[in-house]
């Protein structure tokens, strides 16, 4: 491939760059071999600009800067960060077109719902790919973990993974879209089928510094959306429906505690799963649904993860068929040791999801519950009990 035929339809490049051939597209200066494009991004502790010489020497075909360096093969940029997913998704073949793509972001509950959906599709007979916190999956098992801690993985993994399913057939694929993924514009190329909102507390705020600046990066995976689930429980929740309507952007809502375009009603929560009739008024419905997870935070979540099905096209029939056969998700309220005493591991980190995890399992508690909790260093320590 020429850089004049990876730029095409994405920017003017120089003329006398265009028949350069490029070999792989990276952002990591550790990366860089011979022949590759080095796109220069600003982050907080280090500047893509300050490596581009070295990279030109090192052999890069070109760099890709946001500002003139005075350099012998480089194509200036307004925004190199956003316009880096876009030329990887060139790079790899617009790989994405062979794919459906659902996503969710919110503080809590992005894991259960994102492989909840998974579990549906591929129930139904459709290979799926999953990408979030547990590892990535690109409908084959779960093959990789992150080299790191984030979520959505960055850019050139995240098209690498992409490629990877369209190659092997892989039909949908849902992911976690994190803040800092969506303020990082990780995924700016894309545009998902269905997105949904879980909900939003106090996280990351040592990255985002106030929690309207959270939540507008939250916001950004609805102007992504064709549709958007949105759980109208949570006050953030509710702003998104809002903002959705005032922007021509589908909003479809969920509820547990009342009435909403699909709501939960007649809840009955077990030690190890939950029942409840599914409603939606619109459709003059109303289907019993049955979950492998307990918690009135796992319905809410159940609930989403349905109702995308749904949009996707699936008969909401099936998709509560599929989900009642659910084996749970790693990690979230899963039971490690049952005897005498019951052993249960849960993902939850943040003061809100701490907080529901516990007023959930009291109840359930024949006698004492004790909870063993650990904090992760050099994050927001705000949210730290």
């Amino acid at each position: 491939m020429t850089l004049g035929e990876l730029f095409s339809g994405i920017t003017e490049i120089p003329k006398a760059l265009r028949n350069t051939q490029v070999t792989g597209v990276t952002s990591d200066n550790r990366e860089v071999q011979p022949g590759f494009l080095f796109v220069c991004v600003k982050g907080r502790s280090f500047d893509g600009h300050s490596a581009a010489a070295a990279m030109l020497e090192k052999g890069a075909c070109a760099v890709m800067t946001e500002r003139p360096l005075g350099l012998s093969a480089e194509i200036n940029v307004a925004e190199s960060r956003r316009l880096y997913p876009e030329v990887l998704s060139a790079f790899y073949g617009r790989p994405t077109r062979k794919l459906k793509l659902g996503a969710v972001t919110g503080t809590n509950g992005k894991t259960t719902t994102v492989n909840l959906c998974a579990q549906i599709t591929r129930a139904l007979g459709h290979q799926t790919g999953v990408i979030g916190t547990v590892g990535c999956d690109t409908g084959r098992g779960l093959e990789y973990s992150h080299d790191g801690p984030p979520t959505t993985p960055e850019p050139r993994k995240l098209y690498q993974l992409f490629r990877e399913m369209a190659d092997i057939g892989t039909e949908y694929c849902f992911l976690e879209a994190s803040s800092m993924a969506l303020a990082q514009h990780r995924f700016a190329a894309e545009s998902f089928a269905v997105g949904a909102f879980t909900n939003l507390t106090q996280d990351h705020l040592d990255y985002h510094g106030t929690m309207e600046d959270y939540y507008l990066a939250k916001r950004m995976l609805a102007d992504m959306s064709r549709s958007m689930v949105v759980n109208i429980d949570d006050e953030y929740g509710r702003r998104t429906v809002e903002y959705c309507r005032g922007s021509g952007i589908p909003a479809i809502t969920t509820s547990v505690t009342g009435s909403a375009d699909y709501f939960a009603e007649f809840i009955r929560l077990e030690p190890h799963g939950a029942e409840f009739l599914l409603t939606c008024p619109a459709e003059q419905k109303s289907w019993v649904a049955k979950i492998p997870l307990t918690g009135m935070y796992n319905v809410s979540n159940a609930v989403q993860a349905a109702v995308m099905c749904h949009l996707l096209g699936f008969p909401m029939e099936d998709v509560l068929a599929a989900l009642e056969r659910s084996p749970g998700v790693s990690g979230r309220l899963e039971t490690i040791y049952q005897g005498e005493f019951t052993v249960l591991r849960d993902y939850a980190h943040t003061g809100d999801g701490l907080e529901k995890l516990l007023s959930t399992l009291k109840p359930l508690a024949k006698n004492r519950l004790v909870a063993v909790f650990g904090a992760a260093g050099e994050r927001d320590a705000g949210k730290r009990p």
